[in-house]
């Protein structure tokens, strides 16, 4: 699939955002967040599918592939993501905007709706139920088994090296399984971002800046103000970072439209059905 795109640089600071272009900057705005360990490429087979309706804005997240890398823990926070955001929304010149996140873009795009709701028209969350669904799981034990990556990155440099063995062979594993339409050469591209200096720490810091025992711990409550953005959920139903439970249960803490699908694919389902997300997006996100 021939992919058509510009490559713009965004600042925030001393922060430098890499950012794929989709289309006309005339039209609607949509920023597409992808998750970990992802980077923007795995909008490339989506974004393309929305640019005759929107300009599409596909930003490395910081940490990852061609944007800045700062170091440590707390340059990974939460209030800097929505920085970040706000930061693309201005470059485009969009007081207001669509959102879509995968994973942990995804739950960017949750914090942005909870946090910055004036600035986001409609979003579409994917692969990431709301924070207090997960919350939900807090000491499930099966739940507990499909996130150990995470235990792996916030034990440090040894879990760092752990990930990184045998051309990260193991992170391979834990984050795509066996997924056909991730191929060997999108493998290959991942490798060579994830071994760019600095880029694996930076990434992982994203774990020990939000994943922590608190959140596993039914004991502890996590308070969170309502969603009052209109949002669409989309979960894989064969989606093997969660257990089946966390697939339904969103719309409990939206004040606001809801809207929930279930597709038939994995978590990576921005590559395996490309085509129907775009529809899903573009139908929830009409402008």
């Amino acid at each position: 699939m021939a992919v058509d795109h510009d490559i713009a640089l965004v600042t925030n600071g001393e922060i430098e955002l890499r950012v794929r272009a989709y289309g006309d900057r005339g039209r609607p705005l949509l920023i597409g967040l992808h998750g970990w360990p992802d980077s923007s490429r795995g909008w490339a087979h989506v974004a393309p599918l929305l640019a005759d309706r929107f300009y599409v804005l596909t930003p490395d997240l910081r940490g990852f592939a061609g944007s800045s890398k700062p170091v440590g823990t707390d340059a990974y926070r939460l209030s800097h993501l929505i920085s970040d955001v706000h930061a693309v929304a201005d470059w485009a010149g969009a007081d207001r905007f669509f959102m879509a996140g995968h994973d942990f873009g995804a739950m960017i795009t949750w914090s942005m709706l909870m946090f910055a709701p004036d600035r986001v028209i409609k979003a579409v969350t994917m692969a990431a139920p709301h924070p207090q669904v997960m919350k939900r799981a807090a000491g499930n034990l099966r739940q507990i088994s499909k996130s150990a990556y995470a235990f792996l990155m916030n034990a440090g440099e040894k879990g760092e090296a752990l990930l990184r063995s045998k051309d990260f062979d193991l992170l391979i594993s834990f984050a795509f399984g066996a997924v056909p339409a991730v191929t060997a050469d999108d493998l290959a591209a991942y490798k060579a971002e994830w071994s760019q200096p600095g880029a694996f720490t930076a990434m992982a810091e994203y774990y020990r800046a939000h994943y922590n025992p608190d959140l596993l711990n039914p004991d502890i409550p996590l308070e969170l103000p309502p969603v009052t953005v209109p949002v669409r959920y989309i979960h894989g139903l064969g989606d093997f970072a969660f257990i089946p439970e966390l697939a339904t249960g969103s719309g409990d803490f939206v004040e606001a439209e809801f809207d929930e699908v279930h597709l038939d694919t994995s978590h990576w389902m921005l590559y395996e059905e490309p085509s129907r997300v775009a529809e899903l997006i573009a139908d929830w996100c009409r402008a």
